[in-house]
């Protein structure tokens, strides 16, 4: 497929394939774009301490202290606001 985008007020071209999750681009340079999925994978229940989200983000406050109890499918304070 062919792209036609500006940058710093300059229009340019370049080539783009796609292959699996990843879009390769052929220009002036060339760039490789990759997205993971927003799904968890099939294992993810398999390891409790990993985190898992269906959008990108930053974790940037935990409202629980070690050793509180949660339950799953919980919702925390923020969230009833």
């Amino acid at each position: 497929m062919s792209l036609r985008y500006r940058f710093d007020g300059v229009t340019r071209r370049a080539v783009a394939l796609r292959r699996g999750s990843e879009v390769h681009s052929a220009g002036a340079d060339s760039f490789v774009f990759a997205e993971p999925s927003a799904f968890a994978a099939a294992d993810a229940g398999v390891d409790a301490s990993r985190l898992r989200a269906p959008v990108a983000g930053v974790l940037s406050q935990v409202l629980v202290q070690p050793g509180d109890s949660v339950e799953a499918g919980s919702r925390s304070p923020a969230s009833r606001r």
